[in-house]
């Protein structure tokens, strides 16, 4: 019996150094930083007033807790237990649907149950853009509004059956009619998408992310550049995809919910594909358009695929 409590003892003197051990970096492991919004505690100066308030004694206490270096370990190891015991996910703005599919609750509450565009202000600017575009083509300028559907939208069914109707005049119908009112073209990627998820061997978008994955805004880029180089009269140098790279270890903004989460296990398994790009001179092909682009955060995928 004395000889288990003495093992019991060894054994909880070295878990209770394990933090000493991490931030000397005596145990050789490199910890990840944690993703999303995190800040650390700064450590307070010394004074007086601020030792006979506490005040000091408390930003000690939170700065040291903050800045160690297992911290982010710790956090992930919470995560983790509170995912594996409650399925309680630490993230705002999350909603959680069937067969592991996770969601923006804000965004699936755009699509299913209010609407966030005011009509007469839609009205103006659909104006001004019908204005912006005539003025574009006129002085010989590739003009193209493109609309890429949402995670919401494109994989709907998965959604929480609360969040599975859509009312006839959502924020899509009243942007595109607005659109459709001004004779302004727009690329609708909804049917083009279904298509591409249906026969995709990789994911186009992720189970676990907010948006589509590189691999997805791939299809898209190919599409713009095409468009693009036929517009400038097949000026434009050419894009070459030299390989796919296939990874189970996401990148860039891919899986980009599921790393927030901070968990200590991946969620979404399934191997991931990544378009390997150079820029090639073709002949007389030679022209590089300079390029305002004016979107949201769909556009990251795209603009880091390089």
């Amino acid at each position: 019996m004395k000889y288990s409590h003495n093992i019991l003892f060894l054994v909880a003197t070295v878990i209770l150094f394990i933090p000493l051990m991490y931030q000397f970096n005596l145990i050789k492991k490199e910890v990840s930083p944690l993703k999303g919004a995190f800040k650390k505690e700064e450590f307070t100066p010394l004074s007086f007033t601020k030792w006979i308030s506490k005040e000091w004694q408390t930003n000690q206490q939170s700065a040291v807790k903050s800045n160690m270096h297992i911290q982010p370990d710790l956090v992930r190891l919470q995560h983790q237990l509170d995912y594996w015991m409650f399925k309680e996910y630490h993230m705002a703005n999350f909603l959680e649907g069937t067969d592991g599919y996770l969601f923006n609750e804000s965004w699936a509450i755009a699509r299913c149950c209010k609407n966030e565009l005011n009509t007469d202000s839609l009205f103006i600017f659909t104006q001004k853009l019908a204005k912006l575009r005539h003025l574009m083509h006129q002085k010989g300028k590739f003009f193209q509004i493109i609309i890429p559907p949402s995670k919401e939208e494109l994989n709907s069914e998965f959604l929480p059956k609360s969040h599975q109707s859509k009312p006839n005049k959502s924020d899509y119908f009243l942007y595109t009619e607005a659109l459709h009112k001004n004779n302004i073209p727009y690329w609708d990627l909804l049917e083009t998408y279904t298509q591409i998820q249906d026969t995709s061997s990789y994911p186009v978008y992720s189970k676990t992310s907010v948006h589509w994955t590189t691999y997805g805004a791939h299809f898209t880029l190919i599409q713009l550049i095409n468009a693009m180089n036929s517009y400038f009269d097949n000026s434009m140098t050419y894009l070459n995809v030299d390989s796919l790279h296939i990874s189970k270890t996401p990148e860039g903004s891919d899986c980009d919910y599921e790393k927030t989460l901070n968990l200590m296990y991946r969620l979404d398994e399934r191997e991931f594909a990544y378009p390997r790009y150079s820029v090639v001179n073709s002949g007389t092909a030679t022209f590089k358009p300079k390029v305002i682009t004016i979107g949201d955060s769909f556009y990251w995928a795209m603009k880091g695929s390089w």
